[in-house]
Formats: structure tokens, C-alpha cells, sequence
């Protein structure tokens, strides 16, 4: 009998320890769902603070954020992105990056760039492939696009990553733009390399 007692209170601690985590994974696959749609709605208007929530779920969220990449709307793209470079998913994360840079959307594609320069600045540890690609990627950007407000943070992740003086020189040309935003973004660009 106590072998049955033992038997039966072993499989309703398991069956309840099985119920505690799918609802768990029930429950982070809807938060980050919601994250996204938010995202969506918002048109990515409080983009870094949705990326922030991402970040707060933890590592057990991997597999419901990469779902952020069949989203159409690439600031999803880059909130995943934020996510899985904080959980160490760094090249995946560096890639998704890259390929928001290759889109025709200026918002993501600002912030795609102003991630990928922060990375670097703060990211000591940054792979050297990863530096490299996101400073090719970015050059190559920066050189085909007439939004200036982009090349603004372009050449402050370029520099980030590279410390190459052309991102000096163009953030300089950029401080004299007829644009007020992209005449005060650049000097602050400036002001960052020269600190």
C-alpha cells in the first residue's frame, strides 16, 4: 500500500511539475508575442524599451523571440536581435542586425546601426569576424544612402568599430547639414569620437 501512496504523490509532483512548465513556456511565448505586436502597433516608437522586456524574460524566451524573424516589421528584427546578443547569441544576433541594414526602412535600418555601434563601444569582446562584417556593412551603407539622419549613425558605428578617421571626416561634413536634427545628431556623433 505505501508503495502505491508512494507511487501515486510521485506522479501528481510530476504531473504538477509538468503543468508549472508548459505554462511557463505558455506564458513567455505570449509576453513575447505581445512584445512584438507592440512593436508592430508603435511602428517602433518605444522600440528600446520593448527590447528591454525582451532582455527581462531570460534566456528561457530563445526559441519565442527567434519567431520575431517571420515578422515582417524589421524593428521586431532588431528588438530580437537586442535579446539574443544579451543572452549570447551574438552572431546570430550581429547577422539579423546586418541583414535590417540591407532593408529600405530608415527607422530600423537607424536602428539596426545605433545597436551595432553601441555593441561595439561597449563590447570589448565583440568577435573580430563580427566587427569586421558590421564595419564592411556599414561603409557600404553609409556610402549608398542620401538619408542623413542614417549616415549620422553609420558613421558613429563605423567609427565604434573601427576608429577609422573617414568617420571624422564625414561626421564633419555632416555637422554643416541645412537639417537642424542632422546638424545636432552629428556634432554629438563628434563630440563622441573626440571624448
Amino acid at each position: 500500500m505505501t508503495r502505491s501512496w508512494a507511487a501515486i504523490v510521485g506522479f501528481l509532483l510530476f504531473s504538477t511539475l509538468l503543468l508549472v512548465t508548459t505554462s511557463s513556456a505558455q506564458d513567455s511565448a505570449g509576453k513575447v508575442e505581445r512584445i512584438f505586436t507592440h512593436i508592430e502597433e508603435t511602428a517602433g516608437a518605444s522600440l528600446w524599451d520593448d527590447a528591454k522586456a525582451l532582455v527581462d524574460l531570460g534566456k528561457g524566451a530563445v526559441a519565442d523571440v527567434r519567431k520575431g524573424f517571420q515578422h515582417a516589421d524589421q524593428n521586431v528584427h532588431v528588438a530580437a536581435a537586442r535579446y539574443l546578443y544579451h543572452v549570447d547569441e551574438k552572431n546570430e544576433a550581429v547577422t539579423a542586425l546586418l541583414n535590417v541594414l540591407k532593408g529600405n526602412k530608415a527607422g530600423p535600418r537607424r536602428a539596426a546601426s545605433d545597436l551595432l555601434g553601441t555593441l561595439a563601444a561597449t563590447d570589448r569582446e565583440m568577435a573580430q569576424t563580427d566587427r569586421e562584417r558590421a564595419g564592411e556593412a556599414m561603409l557600404a551603407a553609409a556610402t549608398e544612402t542620401n538619408d542623413d539622419l542614417l549616415k549620422v549613425s553609420l558613421w558613429r558605428g563605423i567609427w565604434n568599430l573601427t576608429e577609422d578617421v573617414t568617420a571624422k571626416r564625414e561626421m564633419r561634413k555632416l555637422v554643416k547639414s541645412a537639417d537642424r536634427e542632422v546638424r545636432s545628431e552629428a556634432a554629438l556623433g563628434l563630440a563622441e569620437m573626440d571624448a
